[in-house]
């Protein structure tokens, strides 16, 4: 695979190639040379995203966040095998993303959940966090800066239980899956205290119902289950349940952990059940051991 950035400027950048599936370090990493190109030799047949930028540093996925004047691109490519693949790479300024918090949709900042201050944006382009996002809160407003343009999820890994992100908008647009950063249009990320219920019936494999428990695991976002005993009639329920789409699964006992695993929790005897702000979800299960 060769290359040349284009809009080059003679400055020396770094090039990385990135298997798209699979562990998230790279397959390679060369230096650019004076005039911009690039070879990386050997490339087995597969798909890759390639990864520039410029000034060139040593890759650490640890490293401080970039200066005003640092430059990326990420571009996939396919390699077939048997021929070079030359491909050219457009380096792009990085953006400084602006924000604000709001709860339950509107902008007070008078009101606090413990872990807003941390903001994490996942690329979809297999970005490695070569640079790490400078993020600063100054009452309910935040600056993202050192995050090359692409599309990202947007997470708030330190919000604390009672709080979830409820929506993300670009400017006046809802982005619920996931958003392009080019530094124009503000970022708005809702915060909501909202919460739901959700109740219903459990039965076993002879149609009557069982003694167990229900457990109630997030699907859209990283969090504890929370677990509801049967009564005597295998009904269940759960209360001030926080907007958002869980799995709800049924057992006898609770002697795995397989439903937190996302290959195996799928193949499980589970339903998905989307919470909204006030409302009374059902949803009946089946005992599946």
């Amino acid at each position: 695979m060769s290359g040349i950035p284009k809009d080059w400027n003679g400055e020396r950048a770094g090039v990385a190639l990135v298997a798209h599936d699979g562990l998230r370090v790279p397959t390679a990493t060369v230096t650019t040379e004076p005039d911009g190109a690039f070879v990386i030799p050997n490339v087995p047949p597969g798909e890759y995203q390639v990864i520039a930028w410029c000034p060139a540093t040593d890759w650490d996925p640890e490293a401080t966040p970039a200066g005003t004047d640092a430059r990326s691109a990420v571009r996939a490519v396919a390699i077939s095998g048997g021929a070079d693949a030359p491909i050219e790479l457009e380096l792009r300024p990085l953006p400084a993303v602006n924000g604000r918090l709001t709860w339950d949709g509107k902008p007070r900042s008078d009101f606090a959940c413990r872990g807003a201050e941390t903001i994490a944006f996942r690329s979809e382009d297999r970005w490695l966090d070569l640079w790490s996002p400078v993020v600063s809160i100054n009452g309910d407003r935040f600056t993202v800066e050192g995050l090359p343009a692409g599309r990202y999820k947007i997470e708030l890994p330190d919000l604390e239980d009672r709080c979830r992100l409820a929506a993300v908008r670009v400017g006046n647009e809802t982005a619920p899956d996931g958003v392009g950063l080019d530094g124009l249009a503000p970022l708005m990320l809702d915060i909501s205290t909202a919460t739901g219920e959700i109740s219903g019936t459990v039965i076993g494999t002879k149609a009557e119902p069982v003694a167990g428990k229900v457990l109630l695991v997030p699907a859209d976002r990283e969090g504890a289950p929370q677990t509801a005993q049967l009564d005597a009639g295998g009904r269940y329920r759960f209360d001030k349940v926080p907007t958002g789409t869980y799995r709800l699964i049924a057992m006898k006992e609770l002697n795995s952990t397989d439903y937190l695993d996302p290959i195996a929790a799928p193949n499980l005897d589970t339903k998905m059940v989307r919470v909204e702000a006030g409302r009374k979800a059902t949803a009946d299960l089946t005992l599946i051991r």
